[in-house]
């Protein structure tokens, strides 16, 4: 009798085991009744996070530079109650006036396996990739007809987000203007000697060796060469492309005051030249105009030190200085 209790009692618990699990590999909790898998774990884990705009279509077009401008600064947050978030800014105008218009959509998803991903009560449409989201949605042009537009986010803290150059001598917003004494210096004897071109001395790569420096009267011409680039560099000069990058790619933008080149057939992908107007503080400064944080010292009549300040991530202040010789 008691080996037959014991018998009994096997089936009853391989039975149980049985019964608690899907032929799909799927795990029911007996307590709930909420079903979870490996790849709805996976899938929401890639999911939850912060996520930001890095390319938009519509109706299969990219969105050109001037929108981009604006709709680059879009992003989207998922959370792991899941709840999301999605805000959007673009141009739209106000009588004559163009206007920053931001909106926002939010609400529920649900996880319903690998890769999928479902908005609750949303007409947009959620396609998750192995690196990002593409989040498909209708949308009305300015003649009332609806168009199908196509936005690609990528996470916050994707590398290719993070800036690749490691010389941000020329930033792209200035600071203050730098003030003008009340008794300007003369510069013109210091000027004369800055005239013509200047090599870097050594650089951190076979690229950044090229770069140059060109003074003139009361402006100057950087070029700058780095070896490759990366989405935050297309972003940051508003070019709109497909994500992931094709691999032959080539463009040309002007941004302010800056020429930018883009080819990824190029030894040298990405080059910069950047004009700016400098004042000479004294025999041995220059400063940039409206640049509070760039200066350049002469050393000597053949080399000089370009200095850039900024803040870094933690707020703390540094210094990137590299010396020039004159050619």
């Amino acid at each position: 009798m008691k080996k037959m209790f014991k018998y009994q009692l096997v089936l009853a618990l391989s039975f149980f085991m049985l019964a608690s699990c899907n032929n799909d590999g799927t795990t029911v909790d007996s307590t709930s009744g909420n079903e979870t898998s490996t790849e709805v774990i996976q899938t929401k884990n890639k999911l939850v996070g912060e996520w930001k705009l890095v390319s938009s279509t519509i109706d299969g077009v990219v969105v050109n530079a001037s929108d981009f401008e604006y709709l680059k600064n879009s992003s989207a947050t998922f959370n792991d109650n899941n709840t999301f978030k999605i805000n959007y800014s673009k141009k739209s105008k106000s009588g004559t006036a163009e206007v920053i218009e931001n909106s926002s959509q939010s609400g529920t998803y649900k996880v319903v396996g690998l890769n999928q991903v479902n908005f609750i009560n949303s007409t947009s449409v959620l396609n998750v990739k192995e690196d990002r989201l593409e989040i498909s949605s209708t949308t009305l042009n300015g003649s009332g007809v609806n168009q199908m537009q196509v936005d690609v986010f990528i996470r916050a803290d994707s590398k290719d987000l993070e800036a690749i150059s490691t010389e941000p001598i020329v930033p792209e917003t200035v600071d203050a203007p730098v003030s003008t004494p009340v008794a300007p210096y003369d510069g013109t004897k210091v000027i004369a000697k800055l005239q013509g071109k200047w090599q870097i001395t050594k650089g951190n790569s076979a690229c950044q060796d090229k770069n140059t420096i060109e003074f003139r009267a009361n402006n100057f011409e950087l070029i700058q060469y780095t070896e490759f680039f990366n989405r935050a560099d297309l972003v940051k000069n508003n070019i709109n492309v497909s994500y992931p990058t094709p691999k032959v790619f080539a463009a040309t933008v002007n941004n302010g005051g800056d020429k930018v080149v883009f080819d990824t057939k190029a030894s040298c992908q990405y080059i910069k030249t950047s004009n700016r107007e400098f004042v000479v503080k004294d025999e041995k400064t220059i400063v940039l105009k409206n640049a509070a944080r760039i200066k350049m010292v002469l050393l000597t009549d053949t080399k000089l030190n370009f200095i850039y300040e900024y803040t870094d991530e933690k707020s703390a202040v540094k210094t990137i200085e590299v010396t020039y010789d004159k050619m």
